[in-house]
């Protein structure tokens, strides 16, 4: 996924990393929250971001909340992005499971996305980067697209040999969004 350089997106809905009823402190501006609490992945760019709720509102794990514009009628703001390193213990701890289903729920997205990914280099292709890809897994992707576009995550693994590329997405994911990367595929600066 690419995004044009200075254009602001935002997501529409994001799946709940962690709840916490009583608030927090706010670690970037230091100013507690004493209405509930989420962070969220967000579903179409994995951004993460930290939302204050309404008063009766309780979320569980993995929960899909809407946080774009217009009537929200659980989140009564959206904080902002945060780093990695802001997610409480919890968060991080769901992080790979969450962005492991939000990929298995877009499973036609991630398919594209997996047949449409080009060159970095001559030597490297953004294939490499997904863990446990290498140059040889990388070689039998490519011929098989070639041949036929992938239709699904289990054509995939029949053609491949490949096994949970949800899976090895979701890692990547959480590799974007923990340490520095020289390339992205799923998530943005």
């Amino acid at each position: 996924m690419s995004f044009a350089k200075g254009k602001r997106v935002f997501e529409e809905y994001g799946y709940v990393l962690d709840f916490l009823e009583e608030g927090r402190v706010l670690s970037r501006v230091g100013r507690p929250v004493h209405t509930p609490y989420a962070q969220l992945l967000g579903e179409n760019y994995f951004t993460l971001l930290e939302v204050s709720l309404f008063p009766y509102v309780k979320l569980d794990p993995n929960e899909r909340v809407f946080i774009g514009k217009g009537d929200r009628p659980q989140v009564k703001n959206v904080l902002g992005r945060i780093r990695y390193g802001e997610l409480t213990p919890q968060a991080r701890f769901m992080l790979p499971e969450v962005a492991k289903f939000i990929i298995m729920s877009n499973e036609a997205r991630f398919i594209d996305l997996l047949n449409s990914l080009q060159s970095i280099s001559p030597k490297m292709h953004a294939i490499e980067l997904l863990p446990g890809i290498g140059k040889m897994n990388a070689k039998k992707i490519l011929e098989e697209r070639t041949g036929k576009p992938f239709s699904s995550f289990e054509d995939f693994s029949a053609r491949t040999g490949i096994q949970g590329i949800a899976r090895l997405m979701a890692q990547r994911v959480v590799e974007e969004l923990s340490t520095e990367v020289k390339y992205r595929i799923f998530t943005r600066d």
